[in-house]
């Protein structure tokens, strides 16, 4: 008969689970981290499997070359704790600290590891990240830069954390063995890509709006031209995002960020790149037929609804879609959020179509507040109201 097992492993939390305890995640007690050793014991070495790394490919502390590296003024030998590799080659050096170090304190001897593992290749530098963490912080840093892409808490290693699912599509096996080390021929990051504020973006809403009016449509027609061109802006945005190479810059919370120009496709340039190869506006014949196929791959998956006709066009000029394209390349329109991107609609609607023609009105936000306020809705863990807006416009309530 079987040992019956009297200490089972707790379950592992996700964010749904209560942790006023304030000391685990799904990994182990914070009491229990004291120090060097037991971060990279009870922590990292059980981290590292959820990352997706079989035991093959973690070279641990014992396996590794010492190098010399730089530290201030001074030079000394160093080794992280582990280096992960994909085919044999190395791709992320992690290293575990004790709780009461300061991480700062440990970026240029990672990022000098990184260099010198980088060296034995001519050509790329396959080692992207490095990882450092005293338990209580752990730090995600691409290997030539100072400033952290991704910070995490000790209680953000639960199954569900935006923070750690994040981590895991960063340095995970399965993104780091479709990435392909990056050439040392690097193309210049100088494409400005900035968050607007509320102001900027109304403007640039409503100079987008008197370009499209001079082509002489009338307001429904005008509206739903330009709600096409923030369709495949918005697409365009997404994609940057889920672009592996460029994707952690938009972590940082950054107002502007700087992005490879050949990587930004919702561009003047790009348009220009296109029509030299003979396409003929391209962003409607090239892009708008790409979101369209990939909304139909969703919608035969039946993850969304049907948003344009099969044979959908943007109907504008070439000339005046590259004038709007202009306008809105350098703006991250998908960092905006949502209760923003309501407003933009609405200073657009109130500038192309008057009540009267769309029997449309939008109640002033003044009163928005109000009401909900007096709705007094209240969300807890015991408690979560509902409500129904059946014509909820652009969503203010």
């Amino acid at each position: 008969m079987a040992e019956q097992n009297n200490n089972p492993s707790p379950p592992r939390k996700s964010v749904l689970n209560d942790l006023t305890d304030g000391g685990r995640n799904i990994y182990c007690r914070f009491i229990d981290l004291s120090n060097e050793a037991s971060v990279e014991t009870f922590f990292l070495s059980r981290l590292l499997p959820d990352l997706g790394y079989k035991d093959s490919q973690i070279q641990t502390k014992k396996s590794l070359r010492v190098f010399t590296v730089g530290r201030g003024h001074k030079k000394e030998k160093y080794k992280p704790d582990y280096v992960l590799m994909y085919r044999k080659i190395a791709r992320c050096v992690v290293d575990a600290k004790g709780t009461d170090e300061s991480l700062e304190d440990w970026i240029e001897q990672c990022s000098g590891y990184c260099l010198a593992l980088n060296r034995k290749f001519q050509d790329s530098d396959p080692v992207r990240y490095f990882i450092v963490s005293n338990g209580r912080t752990t730090a995600l840093y691409e290997w030539n830069k100072d400033t952290p892409i991704l910070t995490l808490d000790f209680t953000d290693f639960v199954i569900g954390n935006p923070k750690f699912e994040h981590l895991k599509t960063i340095v995970g096996i399965q993104t780091i063995a479709k990435s392909k080390p990056i050439p040392l021929t690097l193309e210049p990051a100088d494409f400005r890509f900035i968050r607007p504020t509320m102001e900027r973006a109304r403007h640039l809403f409503a100079t987008c709006h008197n370009v499209i009016w001079k082509e002489g449509y009338g307001p429904g027609p005008a509206f739903l031209a330009f709600v096409k061109l923030m369709f495949v802006k918005l697409w365009a945005d997404k994609n940057l995002r889920e672009n592996p190479d460029i994707g952690p810059l938009f972590i940082s919370g950054l107002s502007e960020i700087r992005l490879p120009r050949s990587s930004v496709t919702f561009s003047k340039e790009w348009i220009e790149r296109r029509e030299a190869e003979g396409a003929v506006n391209p962003i409607d014949t090239i892009f708008l037929d790409r979101l369209r196929d990939d909304i139909e791959r969703e919608i035969q998956l039946r993850k969304k609804k049907r948003i344009f006709d099969k044979d959908e066009r943007i109907g504008l000029r070439s000339d005046t879609v590259k004038d709007v394209v202009r306008r809105l390349e350098h703006v991250d329109m998908f960092g905006i959020d949502e209760d923003l991107n309501g407003r933009l609609f609405e200073t657009f609607l109130n500038a192309t179509m008057r009540a009267r023609e769309l029997g449309q009105f939008f109640t002033p936000r003044s009163i928005v507040k109000m009401m909900t306020r007096l709705a007094d809705l209240k969300v807890s863990r015991g408690r979560q109201d509902r409500l129904i807006d059946g014509f909820c416009g652009s969503g203010a309530f």
